[in-house]
């Protein structure tokens, strides 16, 4: 019998499956005692039958199959009877690949170290398929191995990727047959089947083949009565295509739109003459349709026609656009989304119906939810081309986090991972609870949660501890059955044990039913795509569970590896739906998604590295190995350079879809702000005509009210704070529509208050400042400090009680707290001791510090200093650098007369670290010291603006006592400091001797604070003062002539004290501002520094200088000390007066 090899020739929208089919159709109605087989790729294989349905003239598909390669084989199985292994799919692979991959780690030299990362087991699944694609077995793998010697790199990953599939053939051998596989057994039986010898084949939709196809092709073209196929190619290359089939072989240069077309012709050719001989080549060229598109797709629209048949080609003219292909440009995603939308609502009005409209993307992670979000607006129906995969779904985060927990042996992650999965254990209310008791307890392991807590945290009083334990009881109780499973069986579980185990607990938590009503929900919201993946989610966990069971369920494995094996299988699930209605918009990925009958396309972030996009995702063989490959003449997938030429090819498919308009749009940032480019489709495009709209349009063109949704959201896009008293016609009537209908009563509010907000609270009231500020509590000075810098943050902070959770961590915070404890208990010992600052010798001094640091670290916040490592070495830490500050404060002592002689001094507002004290001729001087664990200095400018009251308040009050404690001496002020707790270091470029390294170390442990340069104290404080023209560097003095002593921050004992005077003022002016309810966001700024670079509240207040109603306040500035003493000296005079 003769071999018929026919071609049906056209370019994109010339309508040749409609010839095709047609042909078929007629073929099958003359002859319906033969068979005819339609093969088209899988994804086509439902839209074809419904074609065929709808143009035969019985309505049905009669002695017609329509099926894909892959049911032709089982077609020809079912004929022949044979009994194929179980397909083995995606998931299954996947599943095998994990558990192959963990045996033979140590096998690997290349990729050991990279099988637990993210990926590796897709990645290695990929490059299997592959080989099986391309008709790769062992044998010729082994051939690949041996040609490669030569390049060590390849040659080892080749060897790491060899062990990979070796163990995963042997694996599945006599058990599971992979989708790649199943084209080769076709291939054995092609010859045996009646069903090929009998019919007529018609491939549709094909761009080429693979290797393993075309070996398919070549029997099917040998055994089957002939061969009809539809081959793409533009109207320019008919005649050469014609002759080179003529010929035998058609010439193909790498860079033409039409290669992969040639390629496929030239293969079947080959296939022709290797089978047949070349007799017949000139009758299939004369017998070869060539359709010249008059009845196409194209025929009502010469502007699109002119699209396709100048696309991607040289050369080529201008015509004249008459708006059937538009290029548009947008600031950004968001904008670009809405126009499109309003855009098809504003063709709907017109007549069109939303099926006829398609948009595709090439980043559905960034358009994704903008377009589903627009469509909802305006009451657009729509279908989302877009599998979503399983993994992030809360039912499976349930299933990896409960694992996890007993993996982990209950970490913090792990366990809040399942108690906020979004399936509820317990109520979220305690759940917060629960954790802010592990975090400041820092509970770890299972031994901790299984016994009742017993440690108190601050803030915390004893009925809490009882509800934390009631809410821990109740988390155990839900967890500790399968806890049991896991744990309580020596030698280890097989995956049978384990899966069987994991699903009795989602039967405990009812997780069928649960996730049913959460299918309900989203239904009732509206939201159908993600109701029906919810409804499809137990299916797929209980389809996964059966198939690990099937592939791996005597494997005796640890729980690492069996949740490794379930997250591979979970990552493979991708959940896609089934259109619900006829009449929608089609949304989709331009790589992935099949467009059909449209009218409108319109093609969304046409911007560089997007449409097309840029080269391919990384793999185990990278660009530079295929390309060596490729010269090896080994050939795998298409490396990049041909890929490019590929995609070029694609997008010209595509772009010639519609009938009668394309949209492209691109964008000029993206949804993070950063700038993009368009792509260079956009020049491609606009070279083809007289005239594209390139910028953005006029919206209220095509803008939808529609909706009632629509119309609210236009509405509070353009009212603004000017307008709203002075609208347009147009706006004014819709916002009285929404003022007229009461259930949109609240959203206008909301608009209004909007458009007029403050954001600054409103003032309390004098009894609810009253009630938040407490009793006798307000004069604390850190508190009135803080009120000072900002008086929300004073109300967020003191009456609100907003607090950071607590941490079982060590902070700055805890690190300054451990400081003053080691200081203090230090002066004490020194005191119980009786040891003398003046006289204590060095190892006498650091064997003390020692001793104070060990207690305080030891029984600090439940041994959290023993914790950690890291923790250990703060330990070594703190000692080195109390170790330098003691010896500093004993420096101090030794070189003045001033003694130590009151520790951690309390009063009514607060607790003073030091007093110092020097007696001489009946007065008594005191010099207050403030440790501080930073870098804290003494700032005049900070004390006239309530920044910086502590040191002078404190020595106010200390006067006040003293002079009561010791009257018949006149108490005066010496100085006031802060002290800095450090650990310096002295930078030096030689080497320089211990008297001078010792002067350099006191300089960096030098005071800043208010003095009083009087010389008597100041001779006190540091004895070098008694020379001329010394500089202490323990204090911030130093003399220019005997006998005076001067300072930036300096003043004699009266100013001192009206220092302190109206420190007390600012102080009582702040107490009753606060009573007065005074809340205000009003962050001082001083140069460029202000509070709310490190407040803890900005999440909360949202200060923003460029809203109405914030403003920073204003600080005084103190440029010169001269004009500190001469303001007041004046208030000297007024007290006077």
């Amino acid at each position: 019998m003769e071999k018929k090899l026919h071609f049906i020739v056209g370019a994109s929208g010339s309508g040749k499956s409609e010839h095709l089919f047609t042909k078929l159709i007629q073929k099958s109605l003359e002859h319906p005692e033969k068979n005819y087989i339609l093969v088209v790729p899988e994804q086509f294989t439902m839209e074809t039958q419904k074609k065929v349905v709808l143009m035969h003239p019985s309505g049905a598909v009669a002695n017609i199959d329509i099926v894909s390669f892959n049911r032709l084989a089982f077609r020809v199985f079912s004929e022949l009877g044979i009994l194929q292994a179980e397909m083995l799919d995606d998931t299954g692979k996947s599943l095998i690949l994990r558990k192959v991959i963990a045996n033979e780690r140590e096998q690997l030299n290349i990729y050991r170290e990279k099988v637990h990362m993210h990926g590796f087991v897709e990645e290695m699944k990929s490059v299997i398929s592959e080989l099986y694609m391309y008709g790769i077995g062992m044998e010729k793998y082994k051939e690949i191995r041996e040609q490669v010697k030569g390049n060590a790199l390849i040659s080892e990953k080749l060897k790491d990727i060899e062990v990979v599939f070796e163990g995963f053939r042997r694996y599945i051998e006599d058990k599971y047959i992979t989708k790649e596989e199943l084209l080769d057994r076709l291939c054995d039986v092609i010859p045996k089947s009646g069903v090929i010898r009998e019919s007529e084949l018609y491939f549709d939709g094909f761009t080429g083949f693979t290797p393993v196809q075309n070996k398919a092709m070549k029997l099917l073209l040998e055994y089957s009565v002939g061969i009809t196929i539809t081959v793409t190619a533009g109207r320019e290359e008919y005649a050469a295509i014609q002759k080179g089939i003529a010929c035998g072989m058609i010439p193909v240069m790498e860079q033409e739109l039409f290669k992969m077309s040639k390629e496929t012709i030239n293969t079947l050719l080959k296939m022709y003459d290797e089978l047949f001989g070349k007799t017949g080549l000139e009758q299939i060229a004369g017998e070869s349709i060539f359709l010249d598109g008059r009845n196409g797709r194209f025929r009502n629209n010469p502007v699109l026609a002119h699209l396709e048949e100048q696309m991607f080609r040289p050369g080529g003219k201008r015509v004249k656009n008459d708006g059937s292909v538009m290029l548009l440009r947008f600031d950004g995603p968001r904008s670009e989304v809405e126009y499109i939308t309003d855009y098809i609502a504003w063709q709907v009005k017109k007549g069109m119906r939303y099926r006829d409209f398609a948009i595709i993307c090439g980043d559905m992670d960034s358009y994704g939810r903008i377009l589903a979000d627009n469509l909802n607006t305006r009451n657009i129906p729509y279908f989302m081309d877009n599998k979503r995969s399983l993994i992030l779904n809360p039912a499976v985060t349930f299933i990896r986090a409960v694992l996890e927990v007993i993996d982990t042996d209950f970490s913090y992650e792990s366990v809040f991972r399942f108690l906020k999965s979004g399936i509820e254990v317990l109520d979220m209310d305690d759940v917060d609870i629960l954790e802010n008791y592990v975090l400041a307890g820092g509970i770890r392991g299972a031994g901790k949660y299984f016994k009742e807590f017993t440690l108190g945290r601050r803030r915390m009083a004893e009925q809490d501890l009882e509800r934390v334990n009631r809410i821990r009881e109740e988390f155990v109780d839900a967890i500790r059955e399968i806890y049991d499973d896991f744990k309580g069986k020596t030698g280890g579980l097989s995956v049978h044990e384990m899966t069987e185990s994991l699903y009795r607990f989602l039967v405990k938590f009812r997780l069928s039913q649960r996730l049913s009503e959460m299918e309900q929900e989203f239904l009732e919201r509206g939201e159908l795509s993600f109701g029906r993946e919810y409804g499809q989610t137990y299916k797929y966990i209980i389809d996964l569970f059966d198939k690990i069971v099937s592939l791996l369920g005597g494997e005796v494995m640890p729980l690492k590896e069996y949740r490794q094996i379930l997250d591979a299988g979970f990552e493979e699930i991708k959940v896609g739906v089934i259109p619900l209605s006829m009449d929608q918009v089609l949304v989709g990925d331009i790589e992935r998604t099949r467009l059909s009958s449209i009218k409108i396309l319109l093609v969304l972030g046409v911007n560089d590295g997007i449409i097309p996009k840029h080269g391919k995702k990384s793999s185990l063989l990278s660009q530079s190995d295929r390309n060596y490959l490729k010269k090896m003449e080994i050939d795998l997938s298409p490396t990049i350079r041909e890929s490019i030429f590929i995609q070029k090819f694609y997008l010209y498919l595509n772009l010639t879809k519609p009938q009668k308009g394309l949209v492209l749009s691109y964008s000029d940032s993206s949804m993070d702000g950063s700038a993009l480019r368009p792509s260079y489709l956009t020049g491609e495009i606009a070279r083809l005509y007289d005239s594209v709209e390139n910028v953005l349009p006029v919206r209220e063109e095509y803008l939808n009210l529609s909706s009632d949704a629509a119309s609210l959201k236009y509405l509070s896009e353009h009212l603004n704070r000017n307008e709203i008293r002075d609208m347009d016609g147009f706006l004014k009537e819709l916002y009285s529509y929404f003022q007229k209908h009461g259930e949109y009563g609240d959203i206008i509010s909301n608009i209004r208050q909007g458009l007029f907000f403050d954001n600054n609270p409103t003032k309390l009231s004098s009894y609810t400042s009253a009630q938040l500020a407490g009793q006798g509590m307000i004069k604390s000075v850190s508190r009135l400090e803080k009120y000072a810098a900002c008086a929300y943050a004073h109300f967020l902070t003191y009456g609100l009680k907003l607090a950071k959770r607590e941490k079982y961590e060590i902070n700055m915070a805890d690190m300054g707290t451990i400081y003053h404890k080691c200081l203090e208990l230090f002066s004490a010992e020194m005191l119980r001791q009786n040891y003398d600052y003046r006289t204590i010798t060095d190892v006498e001094r650091n064997s003390l510090v020692d001793k104070c640091v060990t207690e305080i670290t030891e029984n600090y916040e439940n041994m959290i200093l023993k914790s950690s490592k890291r923790n250990e070495y703060l330990i070594r830490k703190i000692k080195s650098v109390c170790r330098k500050t003691v010896w500093a404060m004993c420096e101090h002592v030794k070189r003045g007369d001033f003694t130590p002689q009151e520790f951690e001094f309390a009063f009514k507002e607060g607790r003073i670290d030091r007093v110092d004290t020097y007696e001489k001729d009946g007065k008594l001087y005191l010099k207050i010291i403030d440790y501080k664990s930073g870098s804290k200095k003494f700032d005049l400018s900070d004390v006239f603006n309530g920044l910086q009251l502590q040191l002078i308040y404190y020595m106010g009050e200390t006067l006040k006592i003293k002079e009561v404690l010791e009257q018949g001496k006149e108490v005066l002020p010496a100085g006031t400091f802060y002290f800095n707790i450090k650990s310096p270091y002295i930078e030096c470029s030689e080497e320089i001797q211990d008297e001078k390294l010792q002067e350099l170390l006191l300089k960096e442990y030098k005071m800043t604070g208010l003095v009083n340069d009087m010389i008597e104290p100041a001779v006190a404080m540091d004895h070098i003062l008694e020379e001329e023209k010394a500089e202490s560097v323990i204090v911030p003095l130093k003399t220019k002539d005997l006998g005076s002593a001067v300072s930036s921050s300096g003043m004699n004992s009266t100013n001192f004290r009206r220092m302190i005077d109206r420190v007390e003022r600012m102080m009582d002016e702040f107490t009753e501002e606060i009573l007065e309810g005074r809340i205000e966001k009003n962050p001082y700024r001083k140069g460029m520094n202000t509070p709310c670079e490190y407040c803890s509240y900005r999440s909360v207040c949202n200060f923003d200088e460029r809203e109405f109603g914030n403003q920073y306040k204003k600080t005084v500035k103190i440029s010169k000390p001269e004009d500190v003493l001469k303001e007041l000296e004046q208030e000297g005079k007024h007290e006077l007066d």
